[in-house]
């Protein structure tokens, strides 16, 4: 059993389903998030469902018989009564999720995510040690230190560097696996995050003689998201492009927002050469595309699924069309609903 239709009631209660045994399904709520070990959304799936909005590859979990038990996606729309307008409830698909969409982390059990967190956590301490001692040689902080000594504590320093920050990826999926990433509420300018995320990867641009092209339409509105975790998002996407582009290729971004009562922002990123000719299960299920220096350390499609986890933690999404990735997030609601893209 890979698909439910279904129809909800204006609470969220399935009413109708077709593709599964009614008293299996018929009763769960989509309204209200999962609790313990109960059937439900996420909290992010409940949220849109009380803002009306649709609701995009959402995770779902039933219980009861082995045939629907387990992860479900929800791919729904809110419909209303044609006289009044009056919300009626949704209308939409259960369906089992691909392989582009499994968890980075095997679905064994609870246990065995919080043992990575564990085991994270006690690597964690002798690379801040290396990072450190590595520190103290580099910028000679006891004493003079040779040249070749300074240079090999730099290769340390950047290669521990790097160990640390996908620990804290290994960490934020295991987290995401468990239900235990916390998000903070917030907005994010546009503006603002173009350039943070330039300067930010300024350098890789550099040592890899790629151009990266941020655009916007005008006006965008700020990301209902607060800016840590904007910044975050982005740069593992761009870095882990950015990585997969030959030298001289430019990469191109647009921000714009799909405006309504539930505006949502959407990021469009060209693929280059190298990547242009994978398809979905190609790109997000790939490892590292070469063993450089500079190479993402769980690889390309563990930095797309972390990105796609991220995104959909708060409404959002990461999807493959057309030759790019698009990012959808969530976009601070501001009234209007007549408002026009212009190129900016």
């Amino acid at each position: 059993m890979t698909k439910i239709r279904f129809e909800t009631d204006q609470h969220g209660t399935l009413s109708w389903v077709e593709g599964a045994p009614a008293g299996a399904v018929v009763g769960v709520n989509i309204a209200e998030p999962a609790f313990d070990a109960g059937p439900g959304p996420d909290a992010y799936g409940a949220a849109a469902f009380r803002q009306k909005m649709p609701l995009e590859n959402t995770r779902m979990r039933l219980c009861g018989a082995p045939a629907i038990a387990g992860d479900w996606r929800i791919n729904a729309v809110p419909f209303f009564e044609p006289a009044s307008g009056r919300f009626n409830g949704y209308r939409g698909i259960l369906r089992r999720p691909n392989v582009a969409e499994v968890a980075h982390i095997p679905e064994s059990d609870m246990h065995d995510a919080e043992n990575i967190q564990q085991l994270l956590h006690e690597l964690r301490t002798p690379l801040g040690a290396i990072i450190g001692f590595s520190e103290i040689i580099e910028q000679q902080l006891f004493g003079p230190v040779t040249e070749e000594y300074r240079t090999i504590a730099g290769n340390i320093l950047h290669d521990a560097q790097c160990l640390l920050s996908g620990f804290d990826d290994l960490s934020t999926a295991a987290k995401i696996e468990t239900g235990t990433y916390v998000t903070e509420i917030g907005s994010t300018d546009c503006d603002w995050l173009s350039l943070r995320l330039a300067e930010r990867l300024r350098e890789l641009s550099n040592v890899l003689q790629v151009t990266l092209n941020l655009e916007r339409a005008h006006p965008v509105r700020p990301f209902a998201l607060d800016n840590n975790l904007a910044e975050r998002l982005f740069s593992r996407l761009l870095s882990a492009v950015i990585i997969g582009c030959a030298p001289g290729e430019i990469l191109d971004g647009r921000f714009r927002t799909e405006p309504g009562l539930n505006a949502v922002n959407r990021f469009v990123l060209t693929l280059p050469k190298k990547l242009i000719d994978m398809d979905e299960s190609e790109l997000f299920g790939s490892g590292p595309l070469d063993d450089s220096h500079d190479a993402p350390l769980l690889g390309l499609g563990f930095s797309l699924r972390l990105v796609r986890s991220l995104a959909r933690n708060v409404g959002g999404d990461l999807r493959f069309y057309n030759q790019a990735l698009i990012v959808s997030l969530p976009a601070v609601h501001d009234g209007l609903t007549g408002l026009k893209d212009e190129e900016g």
